[in-house]
């Protein structure tokens, strides 16, 4: 199994008043099924520059929390000597406490699916977060991604509702920063940049 690391404790202890989600266990099938295309998937673990950190809080209009910002868990899928897509983990903090996701990109970052891991409070009928969640799919950085213009909310959740977009919006150009903007061999990015693993499926 993957275990996904959630960094950040301490600060998410101090700035929460304890109410922090434990990590989530991730199955290799759950990364593997939003990578149905790929023959081989590998984990890269990413940390911005301040040169990235600066732009992607600029182009995406967020601040990043300092408990869930560190670093990246990036799983890259391949096939035939081709990236066939990507995945990122990410957590946000919602009304009241962290969520969890998955967002899966296809190869030109383009959201394909948005999964939601673990979160520590409601987030409305479990259908209206699948309406909500579909509504990414299709959408790349070039789109608002935000609550009352191309998104709709959960209702009796905004607050969460705006917490994920936010969250999808940020991690879409933090995608666009390591991935986009320097199309060249992943794993050299990779060893400037942060710990590449390989994953046998």
């Amino acid at each position: 199994m993957i275990v996904a690391v959630w960094l950040g404790a301490f600060y998410c202890a101090v700035l929460t008043g304890g109410a922090c989600a434990q990590p989530p266990v991730v199955n290799k099938s759950d990364i593997a099924n939003l990578l149905s295309d790929a023959r081989s998937i590998k984990e890269e673990i990413k940390i911005l520059t301040q040169k990235q950190w600066n732009a992607v809080e600029e182009n995406a209009k967020v601040k990043f929390h300092p408990a869930f910002d560190g670093e990246y868990h990036f799983f890259i899928g391949e096939k035939d000597g081709r990236v066939a897509g990507y995945v990122v983990m990410d957590t946000v903090y919602g009304r009241r406490g962290p969520i969890q996701y998955m967002l899966s990109l296809d190869p030109d970052g383009k959201i394909k699916e948005v999964v939601l891991l673990d979160h520590s409070e409601r987030l409305g009928k479990p259908s209206a977060m699948r309406r909500f969640l579909r509504q990414f799919a299709g959408k790349t950085a070039r789109d608002k991604l935000r609550l009352k213009k191309d998104i709709h909310a959960v209702t009796g959740a905004t607050v969460s509702s705006r917490s994920i977009s936010n969250g999808i919006r940020k991690a879409i150009h933090v995608f666009n920063e390591i991935y986009m903007d320097n199309r060249r061999d992943h794993s050299d990015a990779a060893k400037k940049r942060g710990r590449v693993s390989i994953l046998h499926y």
